[in-house]
């Protein structure tokens, strides 16, 4: 069979998947990164990194047999078969975006946090702090 004629059918369901990963994926990491860049130290940034070193040590398959593990065996919460032949299924989607953004997150995560952290050094954010501005401000600004 043509490979085309495999691959456009399921096409949509990919794209919508990669959509959704994207939609979760860059707003939690971004918050994430920033909120731990800031507060340098923090037991916050220590969990931030924690958890991203874990999340992006973990390759996915592996990641997929724990989430599957957690969710679909142990707790009984999601279907443990994903194929969504029948038509469009929210409940179907959610244990391979769990997978997807949790390799995502934690990578996005780690490189915000770096990037915050540089960003806080330089001698005109201790002005505009000892100006009176507040971390929120600088951090918008």
């Amino acid at each position: 069979e043509s490979v085309i004629n495999l691959l456009l059918p399921n096409l949509a369901q990919t794209l919508t998947l990669a959509g959704l990963a994207l939609l979760v994926m860059v707003p939690v990491a971004l918050t994430l990164g920033v909120l731990a860049g800031i507060r340098q130290g923090s037991l916050l940034d220590r969990l931030v990194s924690f958890l991203s070193i874990v999340t992006t040590s973990i390759p996915d398959f592996a990641s997929a047999v724990f989430v599957s593990a957690l969710f679909v065996f142990w707790l009984n919460w999601l279907p443990g078969v994903s194929s969504m032949s029948e038509g469009f299924s929210a409940v179907q989607l959610v244990l391979p975006l769990m997978v997807l953004c949790l390799f995502g997150i934690g990578y996005l995560a780690r490189i915000t946090r770096a990037s915050m952290v540089e960003v806080m050094q330089p001698p005109y954010i201790r002005t505009a702090r000892l100006k009176g501005a507040s971390t929120a401000r600088i951090v918008m600004r």
